[in-house]
């Protein structure tokens, strides 16, 4: 682009030097047709004559004209430079490698993506908090009225309680996820371990994209008005531009484990099937003799490595647990799968990345569609008439949360493997739906096929999928479900306990719409 304009310049010096008029010194030995003479005549029938302001007009339009062009060339160059910084991993330069790939980012890489303070950032952080919501949106699912939703600064940290040691964990299409350490708010000895809590840190990396900066604040907020549930997955705090930090982060409790979907797929030939025919038992399942039972207090092992039927169940009931808690909030997902479901080393699950935060362009489980904007959208979970309209409601999750009960018990297998999945809509339209796995009781099929239908209406809502399961689960292992509800009961406790983290003696906080 340099070469470009040095090229124009030295032709607008050209021009101008040659409209210069010359000393005519006439040739003797010039003939009338000579080609220097041909030259002459033409140069003053075109610009040679003219008055002298009218070639610094020109030369001042053409120079006028380089500017513009200059200008122009930047803007775009910016332009193009964003692309790259935001595009997926497969289409970005080595430059950018260091941090995509799956490849860990060193300290100097974090801090100086940290340091790239963005005046867009800190204008959205102020634009998008629009306070005053209309009664008739009160009760609309908080995606629609994400705009009238406020940042709740009660959650708001000294981004000097981050001890900073900013451990990779990951990276999503606009930004990076760092384990790190928060310190109380209050804290009184920063050498006391107690003080101090593991916590995972979402930072956006793409702060010249409007768009993506919208998105993760509006993720920011959705965290805020979600509050806190046990199978939910709990904003801890943040830091915000708009109260004075250099940046926008997203603190939340630190899962260890991976999601659900790489510890099924991991652990498949480790699967211990609890289960036989419904013939042969009221519940059709095989569990404990009595003898056994009394030396088992426990169903559900908490050892990672050993899997069974009743943790499949387990799954299931947390999820739709979960889904119906986000539900009455009201949030309508949009995106649950798996893969966004988190897994504690005690099994307990939280279901994480709420309503499409984060765009996976770089995943082709995603789809965009030609004609319904910009959103990608998780081709295997959507629900037919949301993939058409791009519209999502409690029964959309609904259809998705049924292919997530196909993932569980098929035990991570991959939905509609072998299917075009861009006449995938078409599939299903005809009345196709996936197979059934072997691993799934009859009563659980029924329920899959439930969540299925391709009449919204008819599908069962997530209060229904919750109650389908706990009655399952207390016919069949109801030693199962009082231990499940204990340790949900002990993980709200200790999400309560986060409060120690950014509550702050004195200070009033205003709440969220």
């Amino acid at each position: 682009m340099r070469v470009s304009h040095i090229l124009l310049v030295f032709l607008i010096l050209i021009i101008y030097v040659h409209s210069i008029p010359v000393q005519k010194t006439q040739e003797k030995s010039d003939s009338p047709n000579s080609i220097s003479s041909l030259i002459e005549r033409y140069r003053r029938s075109t610009i040679g004559d003219a008055p002298m302001k009218w070639r610094w007009f020109l030369f001042i339009f053409l120079y006028g004209l380089l500017i513009m062009l200059s200008v122009i060339a930047c803007f775009l160059w910016k332009y193009y430079k964003s692309k790259r910084r935001s595009a997926p991993p497969n289409r970005r330069t080595e430059e950018s490698d260091a941090t995509s790939g799956g490849q860990e980012p060193t300290p100097d890489q974090i801090s100086l993506i940290s340091n790239d303070s963005s005046i867009l950032e800190e204008h959205l952080n102020n634009e998008l908090d629009q306070k005053d919501c209309p009664e008739n949106l009160k009760e609309l699912p908080i995606h629609e009225r994400i705009h009238y939703l406020s940042y709740n600064s009660k959650y708001e940290i000294d981004e000097k309680n981050l001890k900073k040691i900013k451990i990779f964990l990951g990276k999503g299409t606009f930004g990076i996820v760092y384990k790190d350490s928060l310190r109380k708010a209050n804290g009184k000895n920063e050498n006391d371990p107690s003080e101090w809590i593991d916590v995972a840190v979402k930072e956006c990396t793409s702060k010249l994209d409007r768009e993506k900066v919208q998105m993760f604040y509006e993720e920011l907020k959705i965290m805020c008005k979600i509050g806190r549930h046990p199978n939910v997955l709990a904003l801890v705090g943040a830091t915000t531009t708009k109260m004075g930090a250099k940046r926008t982060l997203i603190i939340t409790e630190l899962i260890e484990g991976k999601d659900l979907l790489k510890f099924l797929r991991k652990r498949q030939k480790k699967y211990v099937k609890k289960f036989v025919n419904s013939e042969t038992g009221d519940s059709g399942y095989l569990l404990p003799n009595s003898s056994k039972r009394k030396k088992e207090n426990n169903i559900l092992d908490d050892n990672l490595d050993v899997i069974s039927t009743f943790d499949l169940l387990s799954f299931a009931y947390q999820i739709a647990n979960g889904m119906e808690y986000l539900a009455k909030v009201p949030l309508v997902h949009r995106d649950l799968a798996l893969r966004n479901v988190l897994i504690k080393h005690n099994k307990i699950i939280r279901i994480s990345d709420f309503g499409l935060s984060k765009r996976h362009l770089d995943n082709k489980e995603y789809y965009k569609p030609r004609d319904i904007g910009s959103t990608e959208l998780p081709i295997c979970h959507v629900s037919p008439e949301s993939f058409k309209s791009n519209k999502f409601t409690q029964k959309s999750d609904v259809w998705s949360f049924g292919v997530c009960l196909f993932e569980i018990f098929s035990l991570g297998e991959t939905p509609y493997e072998g299917q075009n999945l861009y006449t995938l809509i078409q599939y299903l339209d005809q009345g196709n739906r996936l197979k059934i796995p072997d691993n799934c009781h009859p009563d659980v099929a029924n329920i899959m096929k439930l969540c299925w239908n391709s009449d919204p209406d008819i599908r069962p809502d997530f209060a229904m999928c919750k109650e389908y399961f706990e009655s399952h689960l207390e016919k069949s292992a109801s030693m199962l479900l009082t231990e499940i509800k204990q340790k949900l009961r002990n993980e709200a406790v200790e999400q309560e306990k986060l409060e120690d983290w950014i509550k702050k003696d004195g200070t009033l906080h205003n709440n969220a719409n």
